[in-house]
């Protein structure tokens, strides 16, 4: 059961996530500039590890559904596991919230060279990341959920990469958007 429902919410978290980027696609957007566009040699070093470690943790995650014995399993109460689901679910919801509050403006990675809005209402009131948040309240309820020794340690790694992306991505932040930037970072958290 548990097994089913974690699985439920990774394709709603993925399928949303694929939706929004195709939706900007065909509005002639490009969302996904992790690796692409204008940006400083050490963000695309950072925006290269955390492709590679949220693919790998996606990978992770669906394999984790159906073979976790073969993932390094943990053993997790009962309790913590619904928790772990309770967990993706928050996660999935702040994430959709993030990117509707957002509109166009969306972007997953850092180009320098696409102009955007600052967006301050809505979830972002009360983050400054929430779909970053989104993807951490994911990994992090999955490996519970799942209780999988590989997953916890995909899921850190990529916990990682996503705070050094935000860090940069508030350099960029600050430099295009300056005081009105500066002020809404005083006020509202980088997460919660």
């Amino acid at each position: 059961m548990i097994r089913w429902a974690t699985f439920a919410l990774l394709c709603a978290f993925y399928g949303a996530y694929l939706w929004k980027l195709l939706s900007q696609r065909r509005q002639g957007i490009t969302t996904n500039v992790m690796i692409r566009g204008q940006k400083s040699g050490r963000a695309y070093r950072i925006g290269i590890m955390l492709v590679l470690t949220t693919y790998l943790t996606c990978a992770v995650q669906f394999l984790s559904c159906f073979w976790s014995g073969h993932m390094g399993p943990v053993p997790v109460p009962e309790a913590l596991r619904i928790c772990g689901l309770v967990l993706m679910a928050a996660g999935t919801a702040v994430f959709i919230a993030a990117f509707r509050t957002l509109k166009d403006s969306w972007r997953a990675g850092i180009d320098e060279g696409q102009k955007t809005e600052l967006v301050t209402d809505g979830v972002y009131r009360v983050s400054r990341n929430p779909a970053f948040l989104g993807f951490d309240l994911l990994y992090l309820g999955s490996a519970l959920a799942l209780g999988s020794a590989v997953l916890f340690a995909a899921a850190g790694a990529v916990a990682i990469m996503i705070h050094l992306q935000i860090l940069e991505e508030e350099k960029h932040l600050a430099k295009m958007f300056g005081a009105p930037y500066l002020t809404y970072k005083k006020g509202v958290r980088r997460y919660l």
